[in-house]
């Protein structure tokens, strides 16, 4: 009777753990789908006796939208090659309602459909249509419109956004500008050259060789004393200051272009 138990209870293990397995697999990829209204653009003529033609352009929107959806993309970052059908596709009757079935496993360079039913009055399936083409997944990316030599300021006359295939996207690229608007380059970039941020660093606020100001702040007494920098930095970087009172060498932070802080 105990092995007749431990059986029963191993065969319902076995039965979940095969349903788990079956689940996960089949969630990964599953189509995405979709229905609604006909929009009055989908119809780009009418014929005599009621025919209409679908919109080319419609159907080929309809591929994106579904290709992004099954991807989890923004529509506007997937380009497609080699959609067919190509032109526009004639139809019976005026649709007034459609739906869509995306394909699973989608996967950039590779060739996606959808399948679109168009329906009219009362629900009757007037056409099927595959839609299918060639898809990138793409994503805009900043490219140098020009040489920079090290140390240069980055500005936005400096760059011009491009579309990459996501596989051409290196780890690391910059998607909004802003983030290395006005830093300097730490090494010489080519033009083309796609943004990445490990490319850029602050600008120098100090130079090695000029005067600034030395801090010296407590809770209890605030000194001040006329420094030279042994070295250059940016805002926030500790660097080697000479203190031209005691020609003494401490650490600093920059604060600004004129003044630095010693940090106990």
């Amino acid at each position: 009777m105990r092995k007749l138990l431990m059986r029963a209870r191993f065969s319902l293990w076995l039965s979940l753990v095969v349903l788990l397995f079956m689940g996960v697999f089949q969630g990964v990829g599953d189509a995405s789908s979709g229905e609604g209204p006909l929009p009055a653009e989908a119809v780009v003529k009418t014929a005599p006796g009621g025919g209409v033609w679908v919109s080319a352009a419609w159907l080929h929107g309809l591929l994106r939208r579904g290709v992004a959806a099954a991807v989890g993309w923004d529509p506007e970052s997937v380009e497609l090659r080699s959609v067919t059908p190509a032109g526009d596709v004639p139809l019976p009757a005026r649709p007034v309602r459609y739906s869509w079935v995306a394909l699973p496993k989608i996967s950039s360079g590779r060739r996606a459909a959808i399948r679109i039913r168009l329906y009219g009055a009362r629900g009757v399936l007037l056409q099927e249509i595959d839609v299918s083409g060639r898809i990138l997944l793409a994503r805009r990316v900043w490219v140098l419109s020009r040489d920079m030599r090290s140390g240069e300021i980055l500005s936005w006359k400096d760059l011009s956004p491009q579309r990459r295939d996501l596989r051409q996207v290196p780890p690391g690229a910059v998607l909004d500008p802003m983030e290395v608007i006005g830093l300097r380059a730490r090494r010489g970039l080519l033009a083309g050259t796609v943004l990445r941020r490990d490319q850029w660093s602050p600008p120098a606020l100090v130079r090695r060789g000029q005067r600034v100001r030395i801090l010296l702040e407590t809770s209890l007494l605030r000194v001040t004393a006329p420094g030279e920098c042994l070295e250059e930095g940016a805002k926030g970087q500790t660097v080697r200051v000479m203190n031209l009172s005691s020609r003494r060498v401490v650490w600093a932070r920059i604060l600004d272009g004129r003044s630095v802080r010693v940090e106990y």
